[in-house]
């Protein structure tokens, strides 16, 4: 009763629940609304808009510049003490992340206009819009954790906007790859628009700072010239980190289906969206303790750090463990409902599966270096781990198929994790993951 009590724990139970229901009502509706695309486009003109849509995702990650994690590191550690504050380097990333992703976007409308892009005309301009629309989406999500609710942060993309897109597609009924990326960026740019106006409204703050007089942006954000260095000394490893994570699975997604048929590679692809079922459990609690693992780290409280994150692993392997029963059970069944064939998946879900395992057992580890600037440590052992797996992958897909291709991406989330714990020990001298209620680290 006296841990129910805790207001730390309550936060993160509450957070992580609502993230967690957030994110499965999410995935749902994403896939009616792909679902619902795939139908009225047809299969040529559904992949070309699974292609943009995929483009757009990750230039959005490589032009927000490391700005998602960033905010929630440096805006969360002040948060507690000063929200005006705190906004400082919020503003800094929405003029990199306008930047970054606006000059993407610019270079494939230029493209397209110039005839140089591949696909239909407008294909690419679209693609481009939809780049800047999803950078400030994503960016807006993550810093909007540290000032409010998660449900607050998260719904509205999540749900509200899925809701709305697929109102849309069915109503326009989109017929091109082009209207349907027009579609989508609409839809979200008014849903992350309506978010900001309401924050706003709610908060009582705005993003641009009128409270003193300025004359522009340099003056607007002023910072200690120690925080400020810190600011940027941290960027390069966040935004590499962030976009190697993004592009790690696409690119062995690419592997199989180059050295596989099709078919096979759909049922791979299958198999990973539902074994990514049980990443979400992880992901919620990391979405929710986020800002509390900076604002602790920041603030010197080692204890509360060390069990805010176990306690983070600890449900996450509960709840993970629970979810890889349901998959050997019902697993097959699961697989069956994308078609025939891809029950050849089922023994490549399981081994994917056991990855998650490890990753859910190890905790917030990621998050936890990313936060206590151990950002480069975590960049540098996750580029070793990918040189060596997609060699790896290539090789043992030729030998094993899918199974090998699972077992190479399982092993490449086990060792990453359990690599990540064991400096994690070291710096910034927590264990995260359930590990640390055995083997406590002594400092």
């Amino acid at each position: 009763m006296r841990l129910l009590a805790d207001a730390s724990l309550r936060k993160l139970l509450s957070g992580g629940t609502a993230a967690f229901a957030l994110k499965i009502g999410g995935g749902g509706l994403m896939l009616l609304l792909l679902g619902r695309l795939a139908w009225l486009l047809g299969p040529q003109e559904f992949g070309m808009f699974s292609v943009a849509f995929t483009v757009a995702t990750f230039l959005a990650t490589v032009g927000s510049f490391g700005q998602r994690m960033a905010s929630l590191r440096f805006a969360g550690a002040i948060v507690s003490r000063d929200r005006v504050a705190a906004m400082r380097p919020v503003r800094k990333g929405a003029w990199l992340v306008f930047a970054g992703s606006g000059g993407l976007g610019a270079m494939l409308a230029v493209a397209d206009l110039a005839g140089m892009a591949p696909g239909p005309r407008g294909l690419a301009a679209a693609t481009g819009v939809l780049t800047i629309v999803l950078a400030f989406a994503e960016y807006q999500a993550h810093y909007l954790r540290v000032f409010g609710s998660v449900t607050s942060a998260l719904a509205p993309r999540d749900l509200f906007w899925r809701l709305g897109a697929l109102a849309a597609v069915m109503l326009a009924v989109p017929r091109s790859a082009v209207e349907g990326v027009v579609l989508i960026a609409v839809t979200l740019f008014m849903a992350t628009l309506a978010q900001r106006l309401l924050h706003r409204a709610h908060c009582g703050f705005r993003m641009r700072n009128r409270s003193t007089p300025v004359s522009g942006f340099a003056c607007e954000t002023k910072q200690a010239d120690a925080e400020s260095v810190e600011w940027r000394a941290a960027l390069p490893g966040l935004w590499a980190l962030s976009v190697l994570q993004i592009a790690t699975p696409q690119i062995a997604v690419l592997i199989l289906g180059m050295r596989l048929d099709p078919a096979s590679s759909g049922a791979f692809f299958a198999a990973q969206r539902l074994a990514g079922l049980v990443a979400l459990i992880l992901m919620a609690g990391n979405i929710a303790a986020g800002p509390m693992i900076a604002a602790a780290y920041a603030e010197g409280r080692r204890a509360d750090l060390a069990r805010i994150c176990r306690l983070v692993a600890a449900g996450s392997t509960v709840l993970a463990c629970v979810a890889a029963v349901f998959a050997i059970i019902f697993g097959g069944s699961a697989l069956a409902v994308f078609g025939p064939g891809f029950e050849q998946a089922f023994p490549a879900l399981l081994i994917l599966i056991g990855g998650q395992l490890v990753n859910a057992a190890t905790g917030p580890v990621s998050v936890l270096l990313e936060l206590s600037g151990q950002e480069r440590v975590a960049l540098r052992l996750n580029i070793r781990i990918t040189l060596v797996a997609l060699p790896g992958l290539w090789l043992a897909v030729g030998f094993w198929g899918l199974e090998g291709a699972a077992a190479v991406q399982a092993l490449a989330v086990a060792i990453w994790t359990s690599l990540a714990i064991v400096r994690a020990r070291n710096v910034p001298g927590i264990d995260p993951g359930v590990g640390g209620y055995l083997w406590p680290v002594l400092k």
